[in-house]
């Protein structure tokens, strides 16, 4: 391809001095911008090009990705079992954490204890006043007997 200028014209208006005043022509237009710089030529030479470039990215790509994951870049299991063991919280903790749970345990123990207990009183309780219930209707029918039978007694007289 062989590339051409227009010759030098001066632009009244004040653009580039090499565009002519009229513009470009279709015919010269053409004539610059060859058809073989398209994608889809007749030989297929750009399907070709796209093809290979988007493969050779691809296994590059894949090469990078697999010799990443070759590489061991962790941590250690004991790396960081030292570093739980040296900064964790629990770890410094521990004996703190082993009283005030059992401290947590024993009045859990307590409170159900008195729990319990309440429970047993009430049941009692409950006992107590059926018992006493059942008494004071028995005096009161007793009580109503005696009243009749003095009465009785004072009719007679």
């Amino acid at each position: 391809m062989g590339f051409r200028d227009l010759p030098p014209q001066k632009d009244p208006k004040g653009g580039s001095p090499k565009t002519p005043p009229g513009g470009i022509s279709l015919r010269d237009y053409q004539d610059l911008q060859p058809v073989e710089h398209s994608m889809l030529h007749l030989n297929g030479s750009g399907i070709w090009k796209m093809a290979t470039s988007f493969t050779s990215g691809l296994v590059i790509g894949l090469l990078c990705a697999w010799f990443t994951a070759l590489q061991s870049k962790g941590v250690s299991q004991k790396e960081m079992q030292d570093y739980d063991a040296t900064y964790s919280l629990y770890a410094r903790d521990r004996q703190l954490l082993i009283d005030r749970n059992a401290e947590q345990d024993r009045l859990i123990g307590g409170a159900n204890a008195g729990v319990k207990e309440n429970s047993n009183s009430i049941k009692d309780i409950q006992y107590e006043l059926k018992t006493s219930q059942s008494d004071r209707s028995s005096i009161h029918s007793k009580l109503d007997q005696v009243a009749d039978l003095l009465q009785s007694e004072k009719v007679k007289k």
